[in-house]
């Protein structure tokens, strides 16, 4: 995971696996697409939080809210 992913989620994942940006002790996964798009599968609580983008640069980094809202939610 990249410090700047790293920033935004606000902890450390561990390690990534195959195709995946970010895995997470808890199970959880995440999964940048292009120009801002995300995936984000949270297993133990049986949740996919998706969000679609088109902005070139991709500054609007919303992956840490789908963790939290998951955390905020389910925990």
């Amino acid at each position: 995971m990249s410090k700047r992913l790293q920033s935004h989620f606000g902890e450390k994942s561990i390690g990534a696996s195959f195709q995946w940006d970010a895995v997470f002790a808890d199970g959880a996964l995440y999964k940048s697409g292009r120009t801002g798009q995300g995936l984000y599968v949270s297993p133990e609580t049986d949740t996919v939080i998706v969000w679609f983008s088109s902005a070139y640069k991709a500054e609007l980094w919303i992956h840490s809210y789908a963790r939290n809202i998951v955390k905020q939610l389910y925990r």
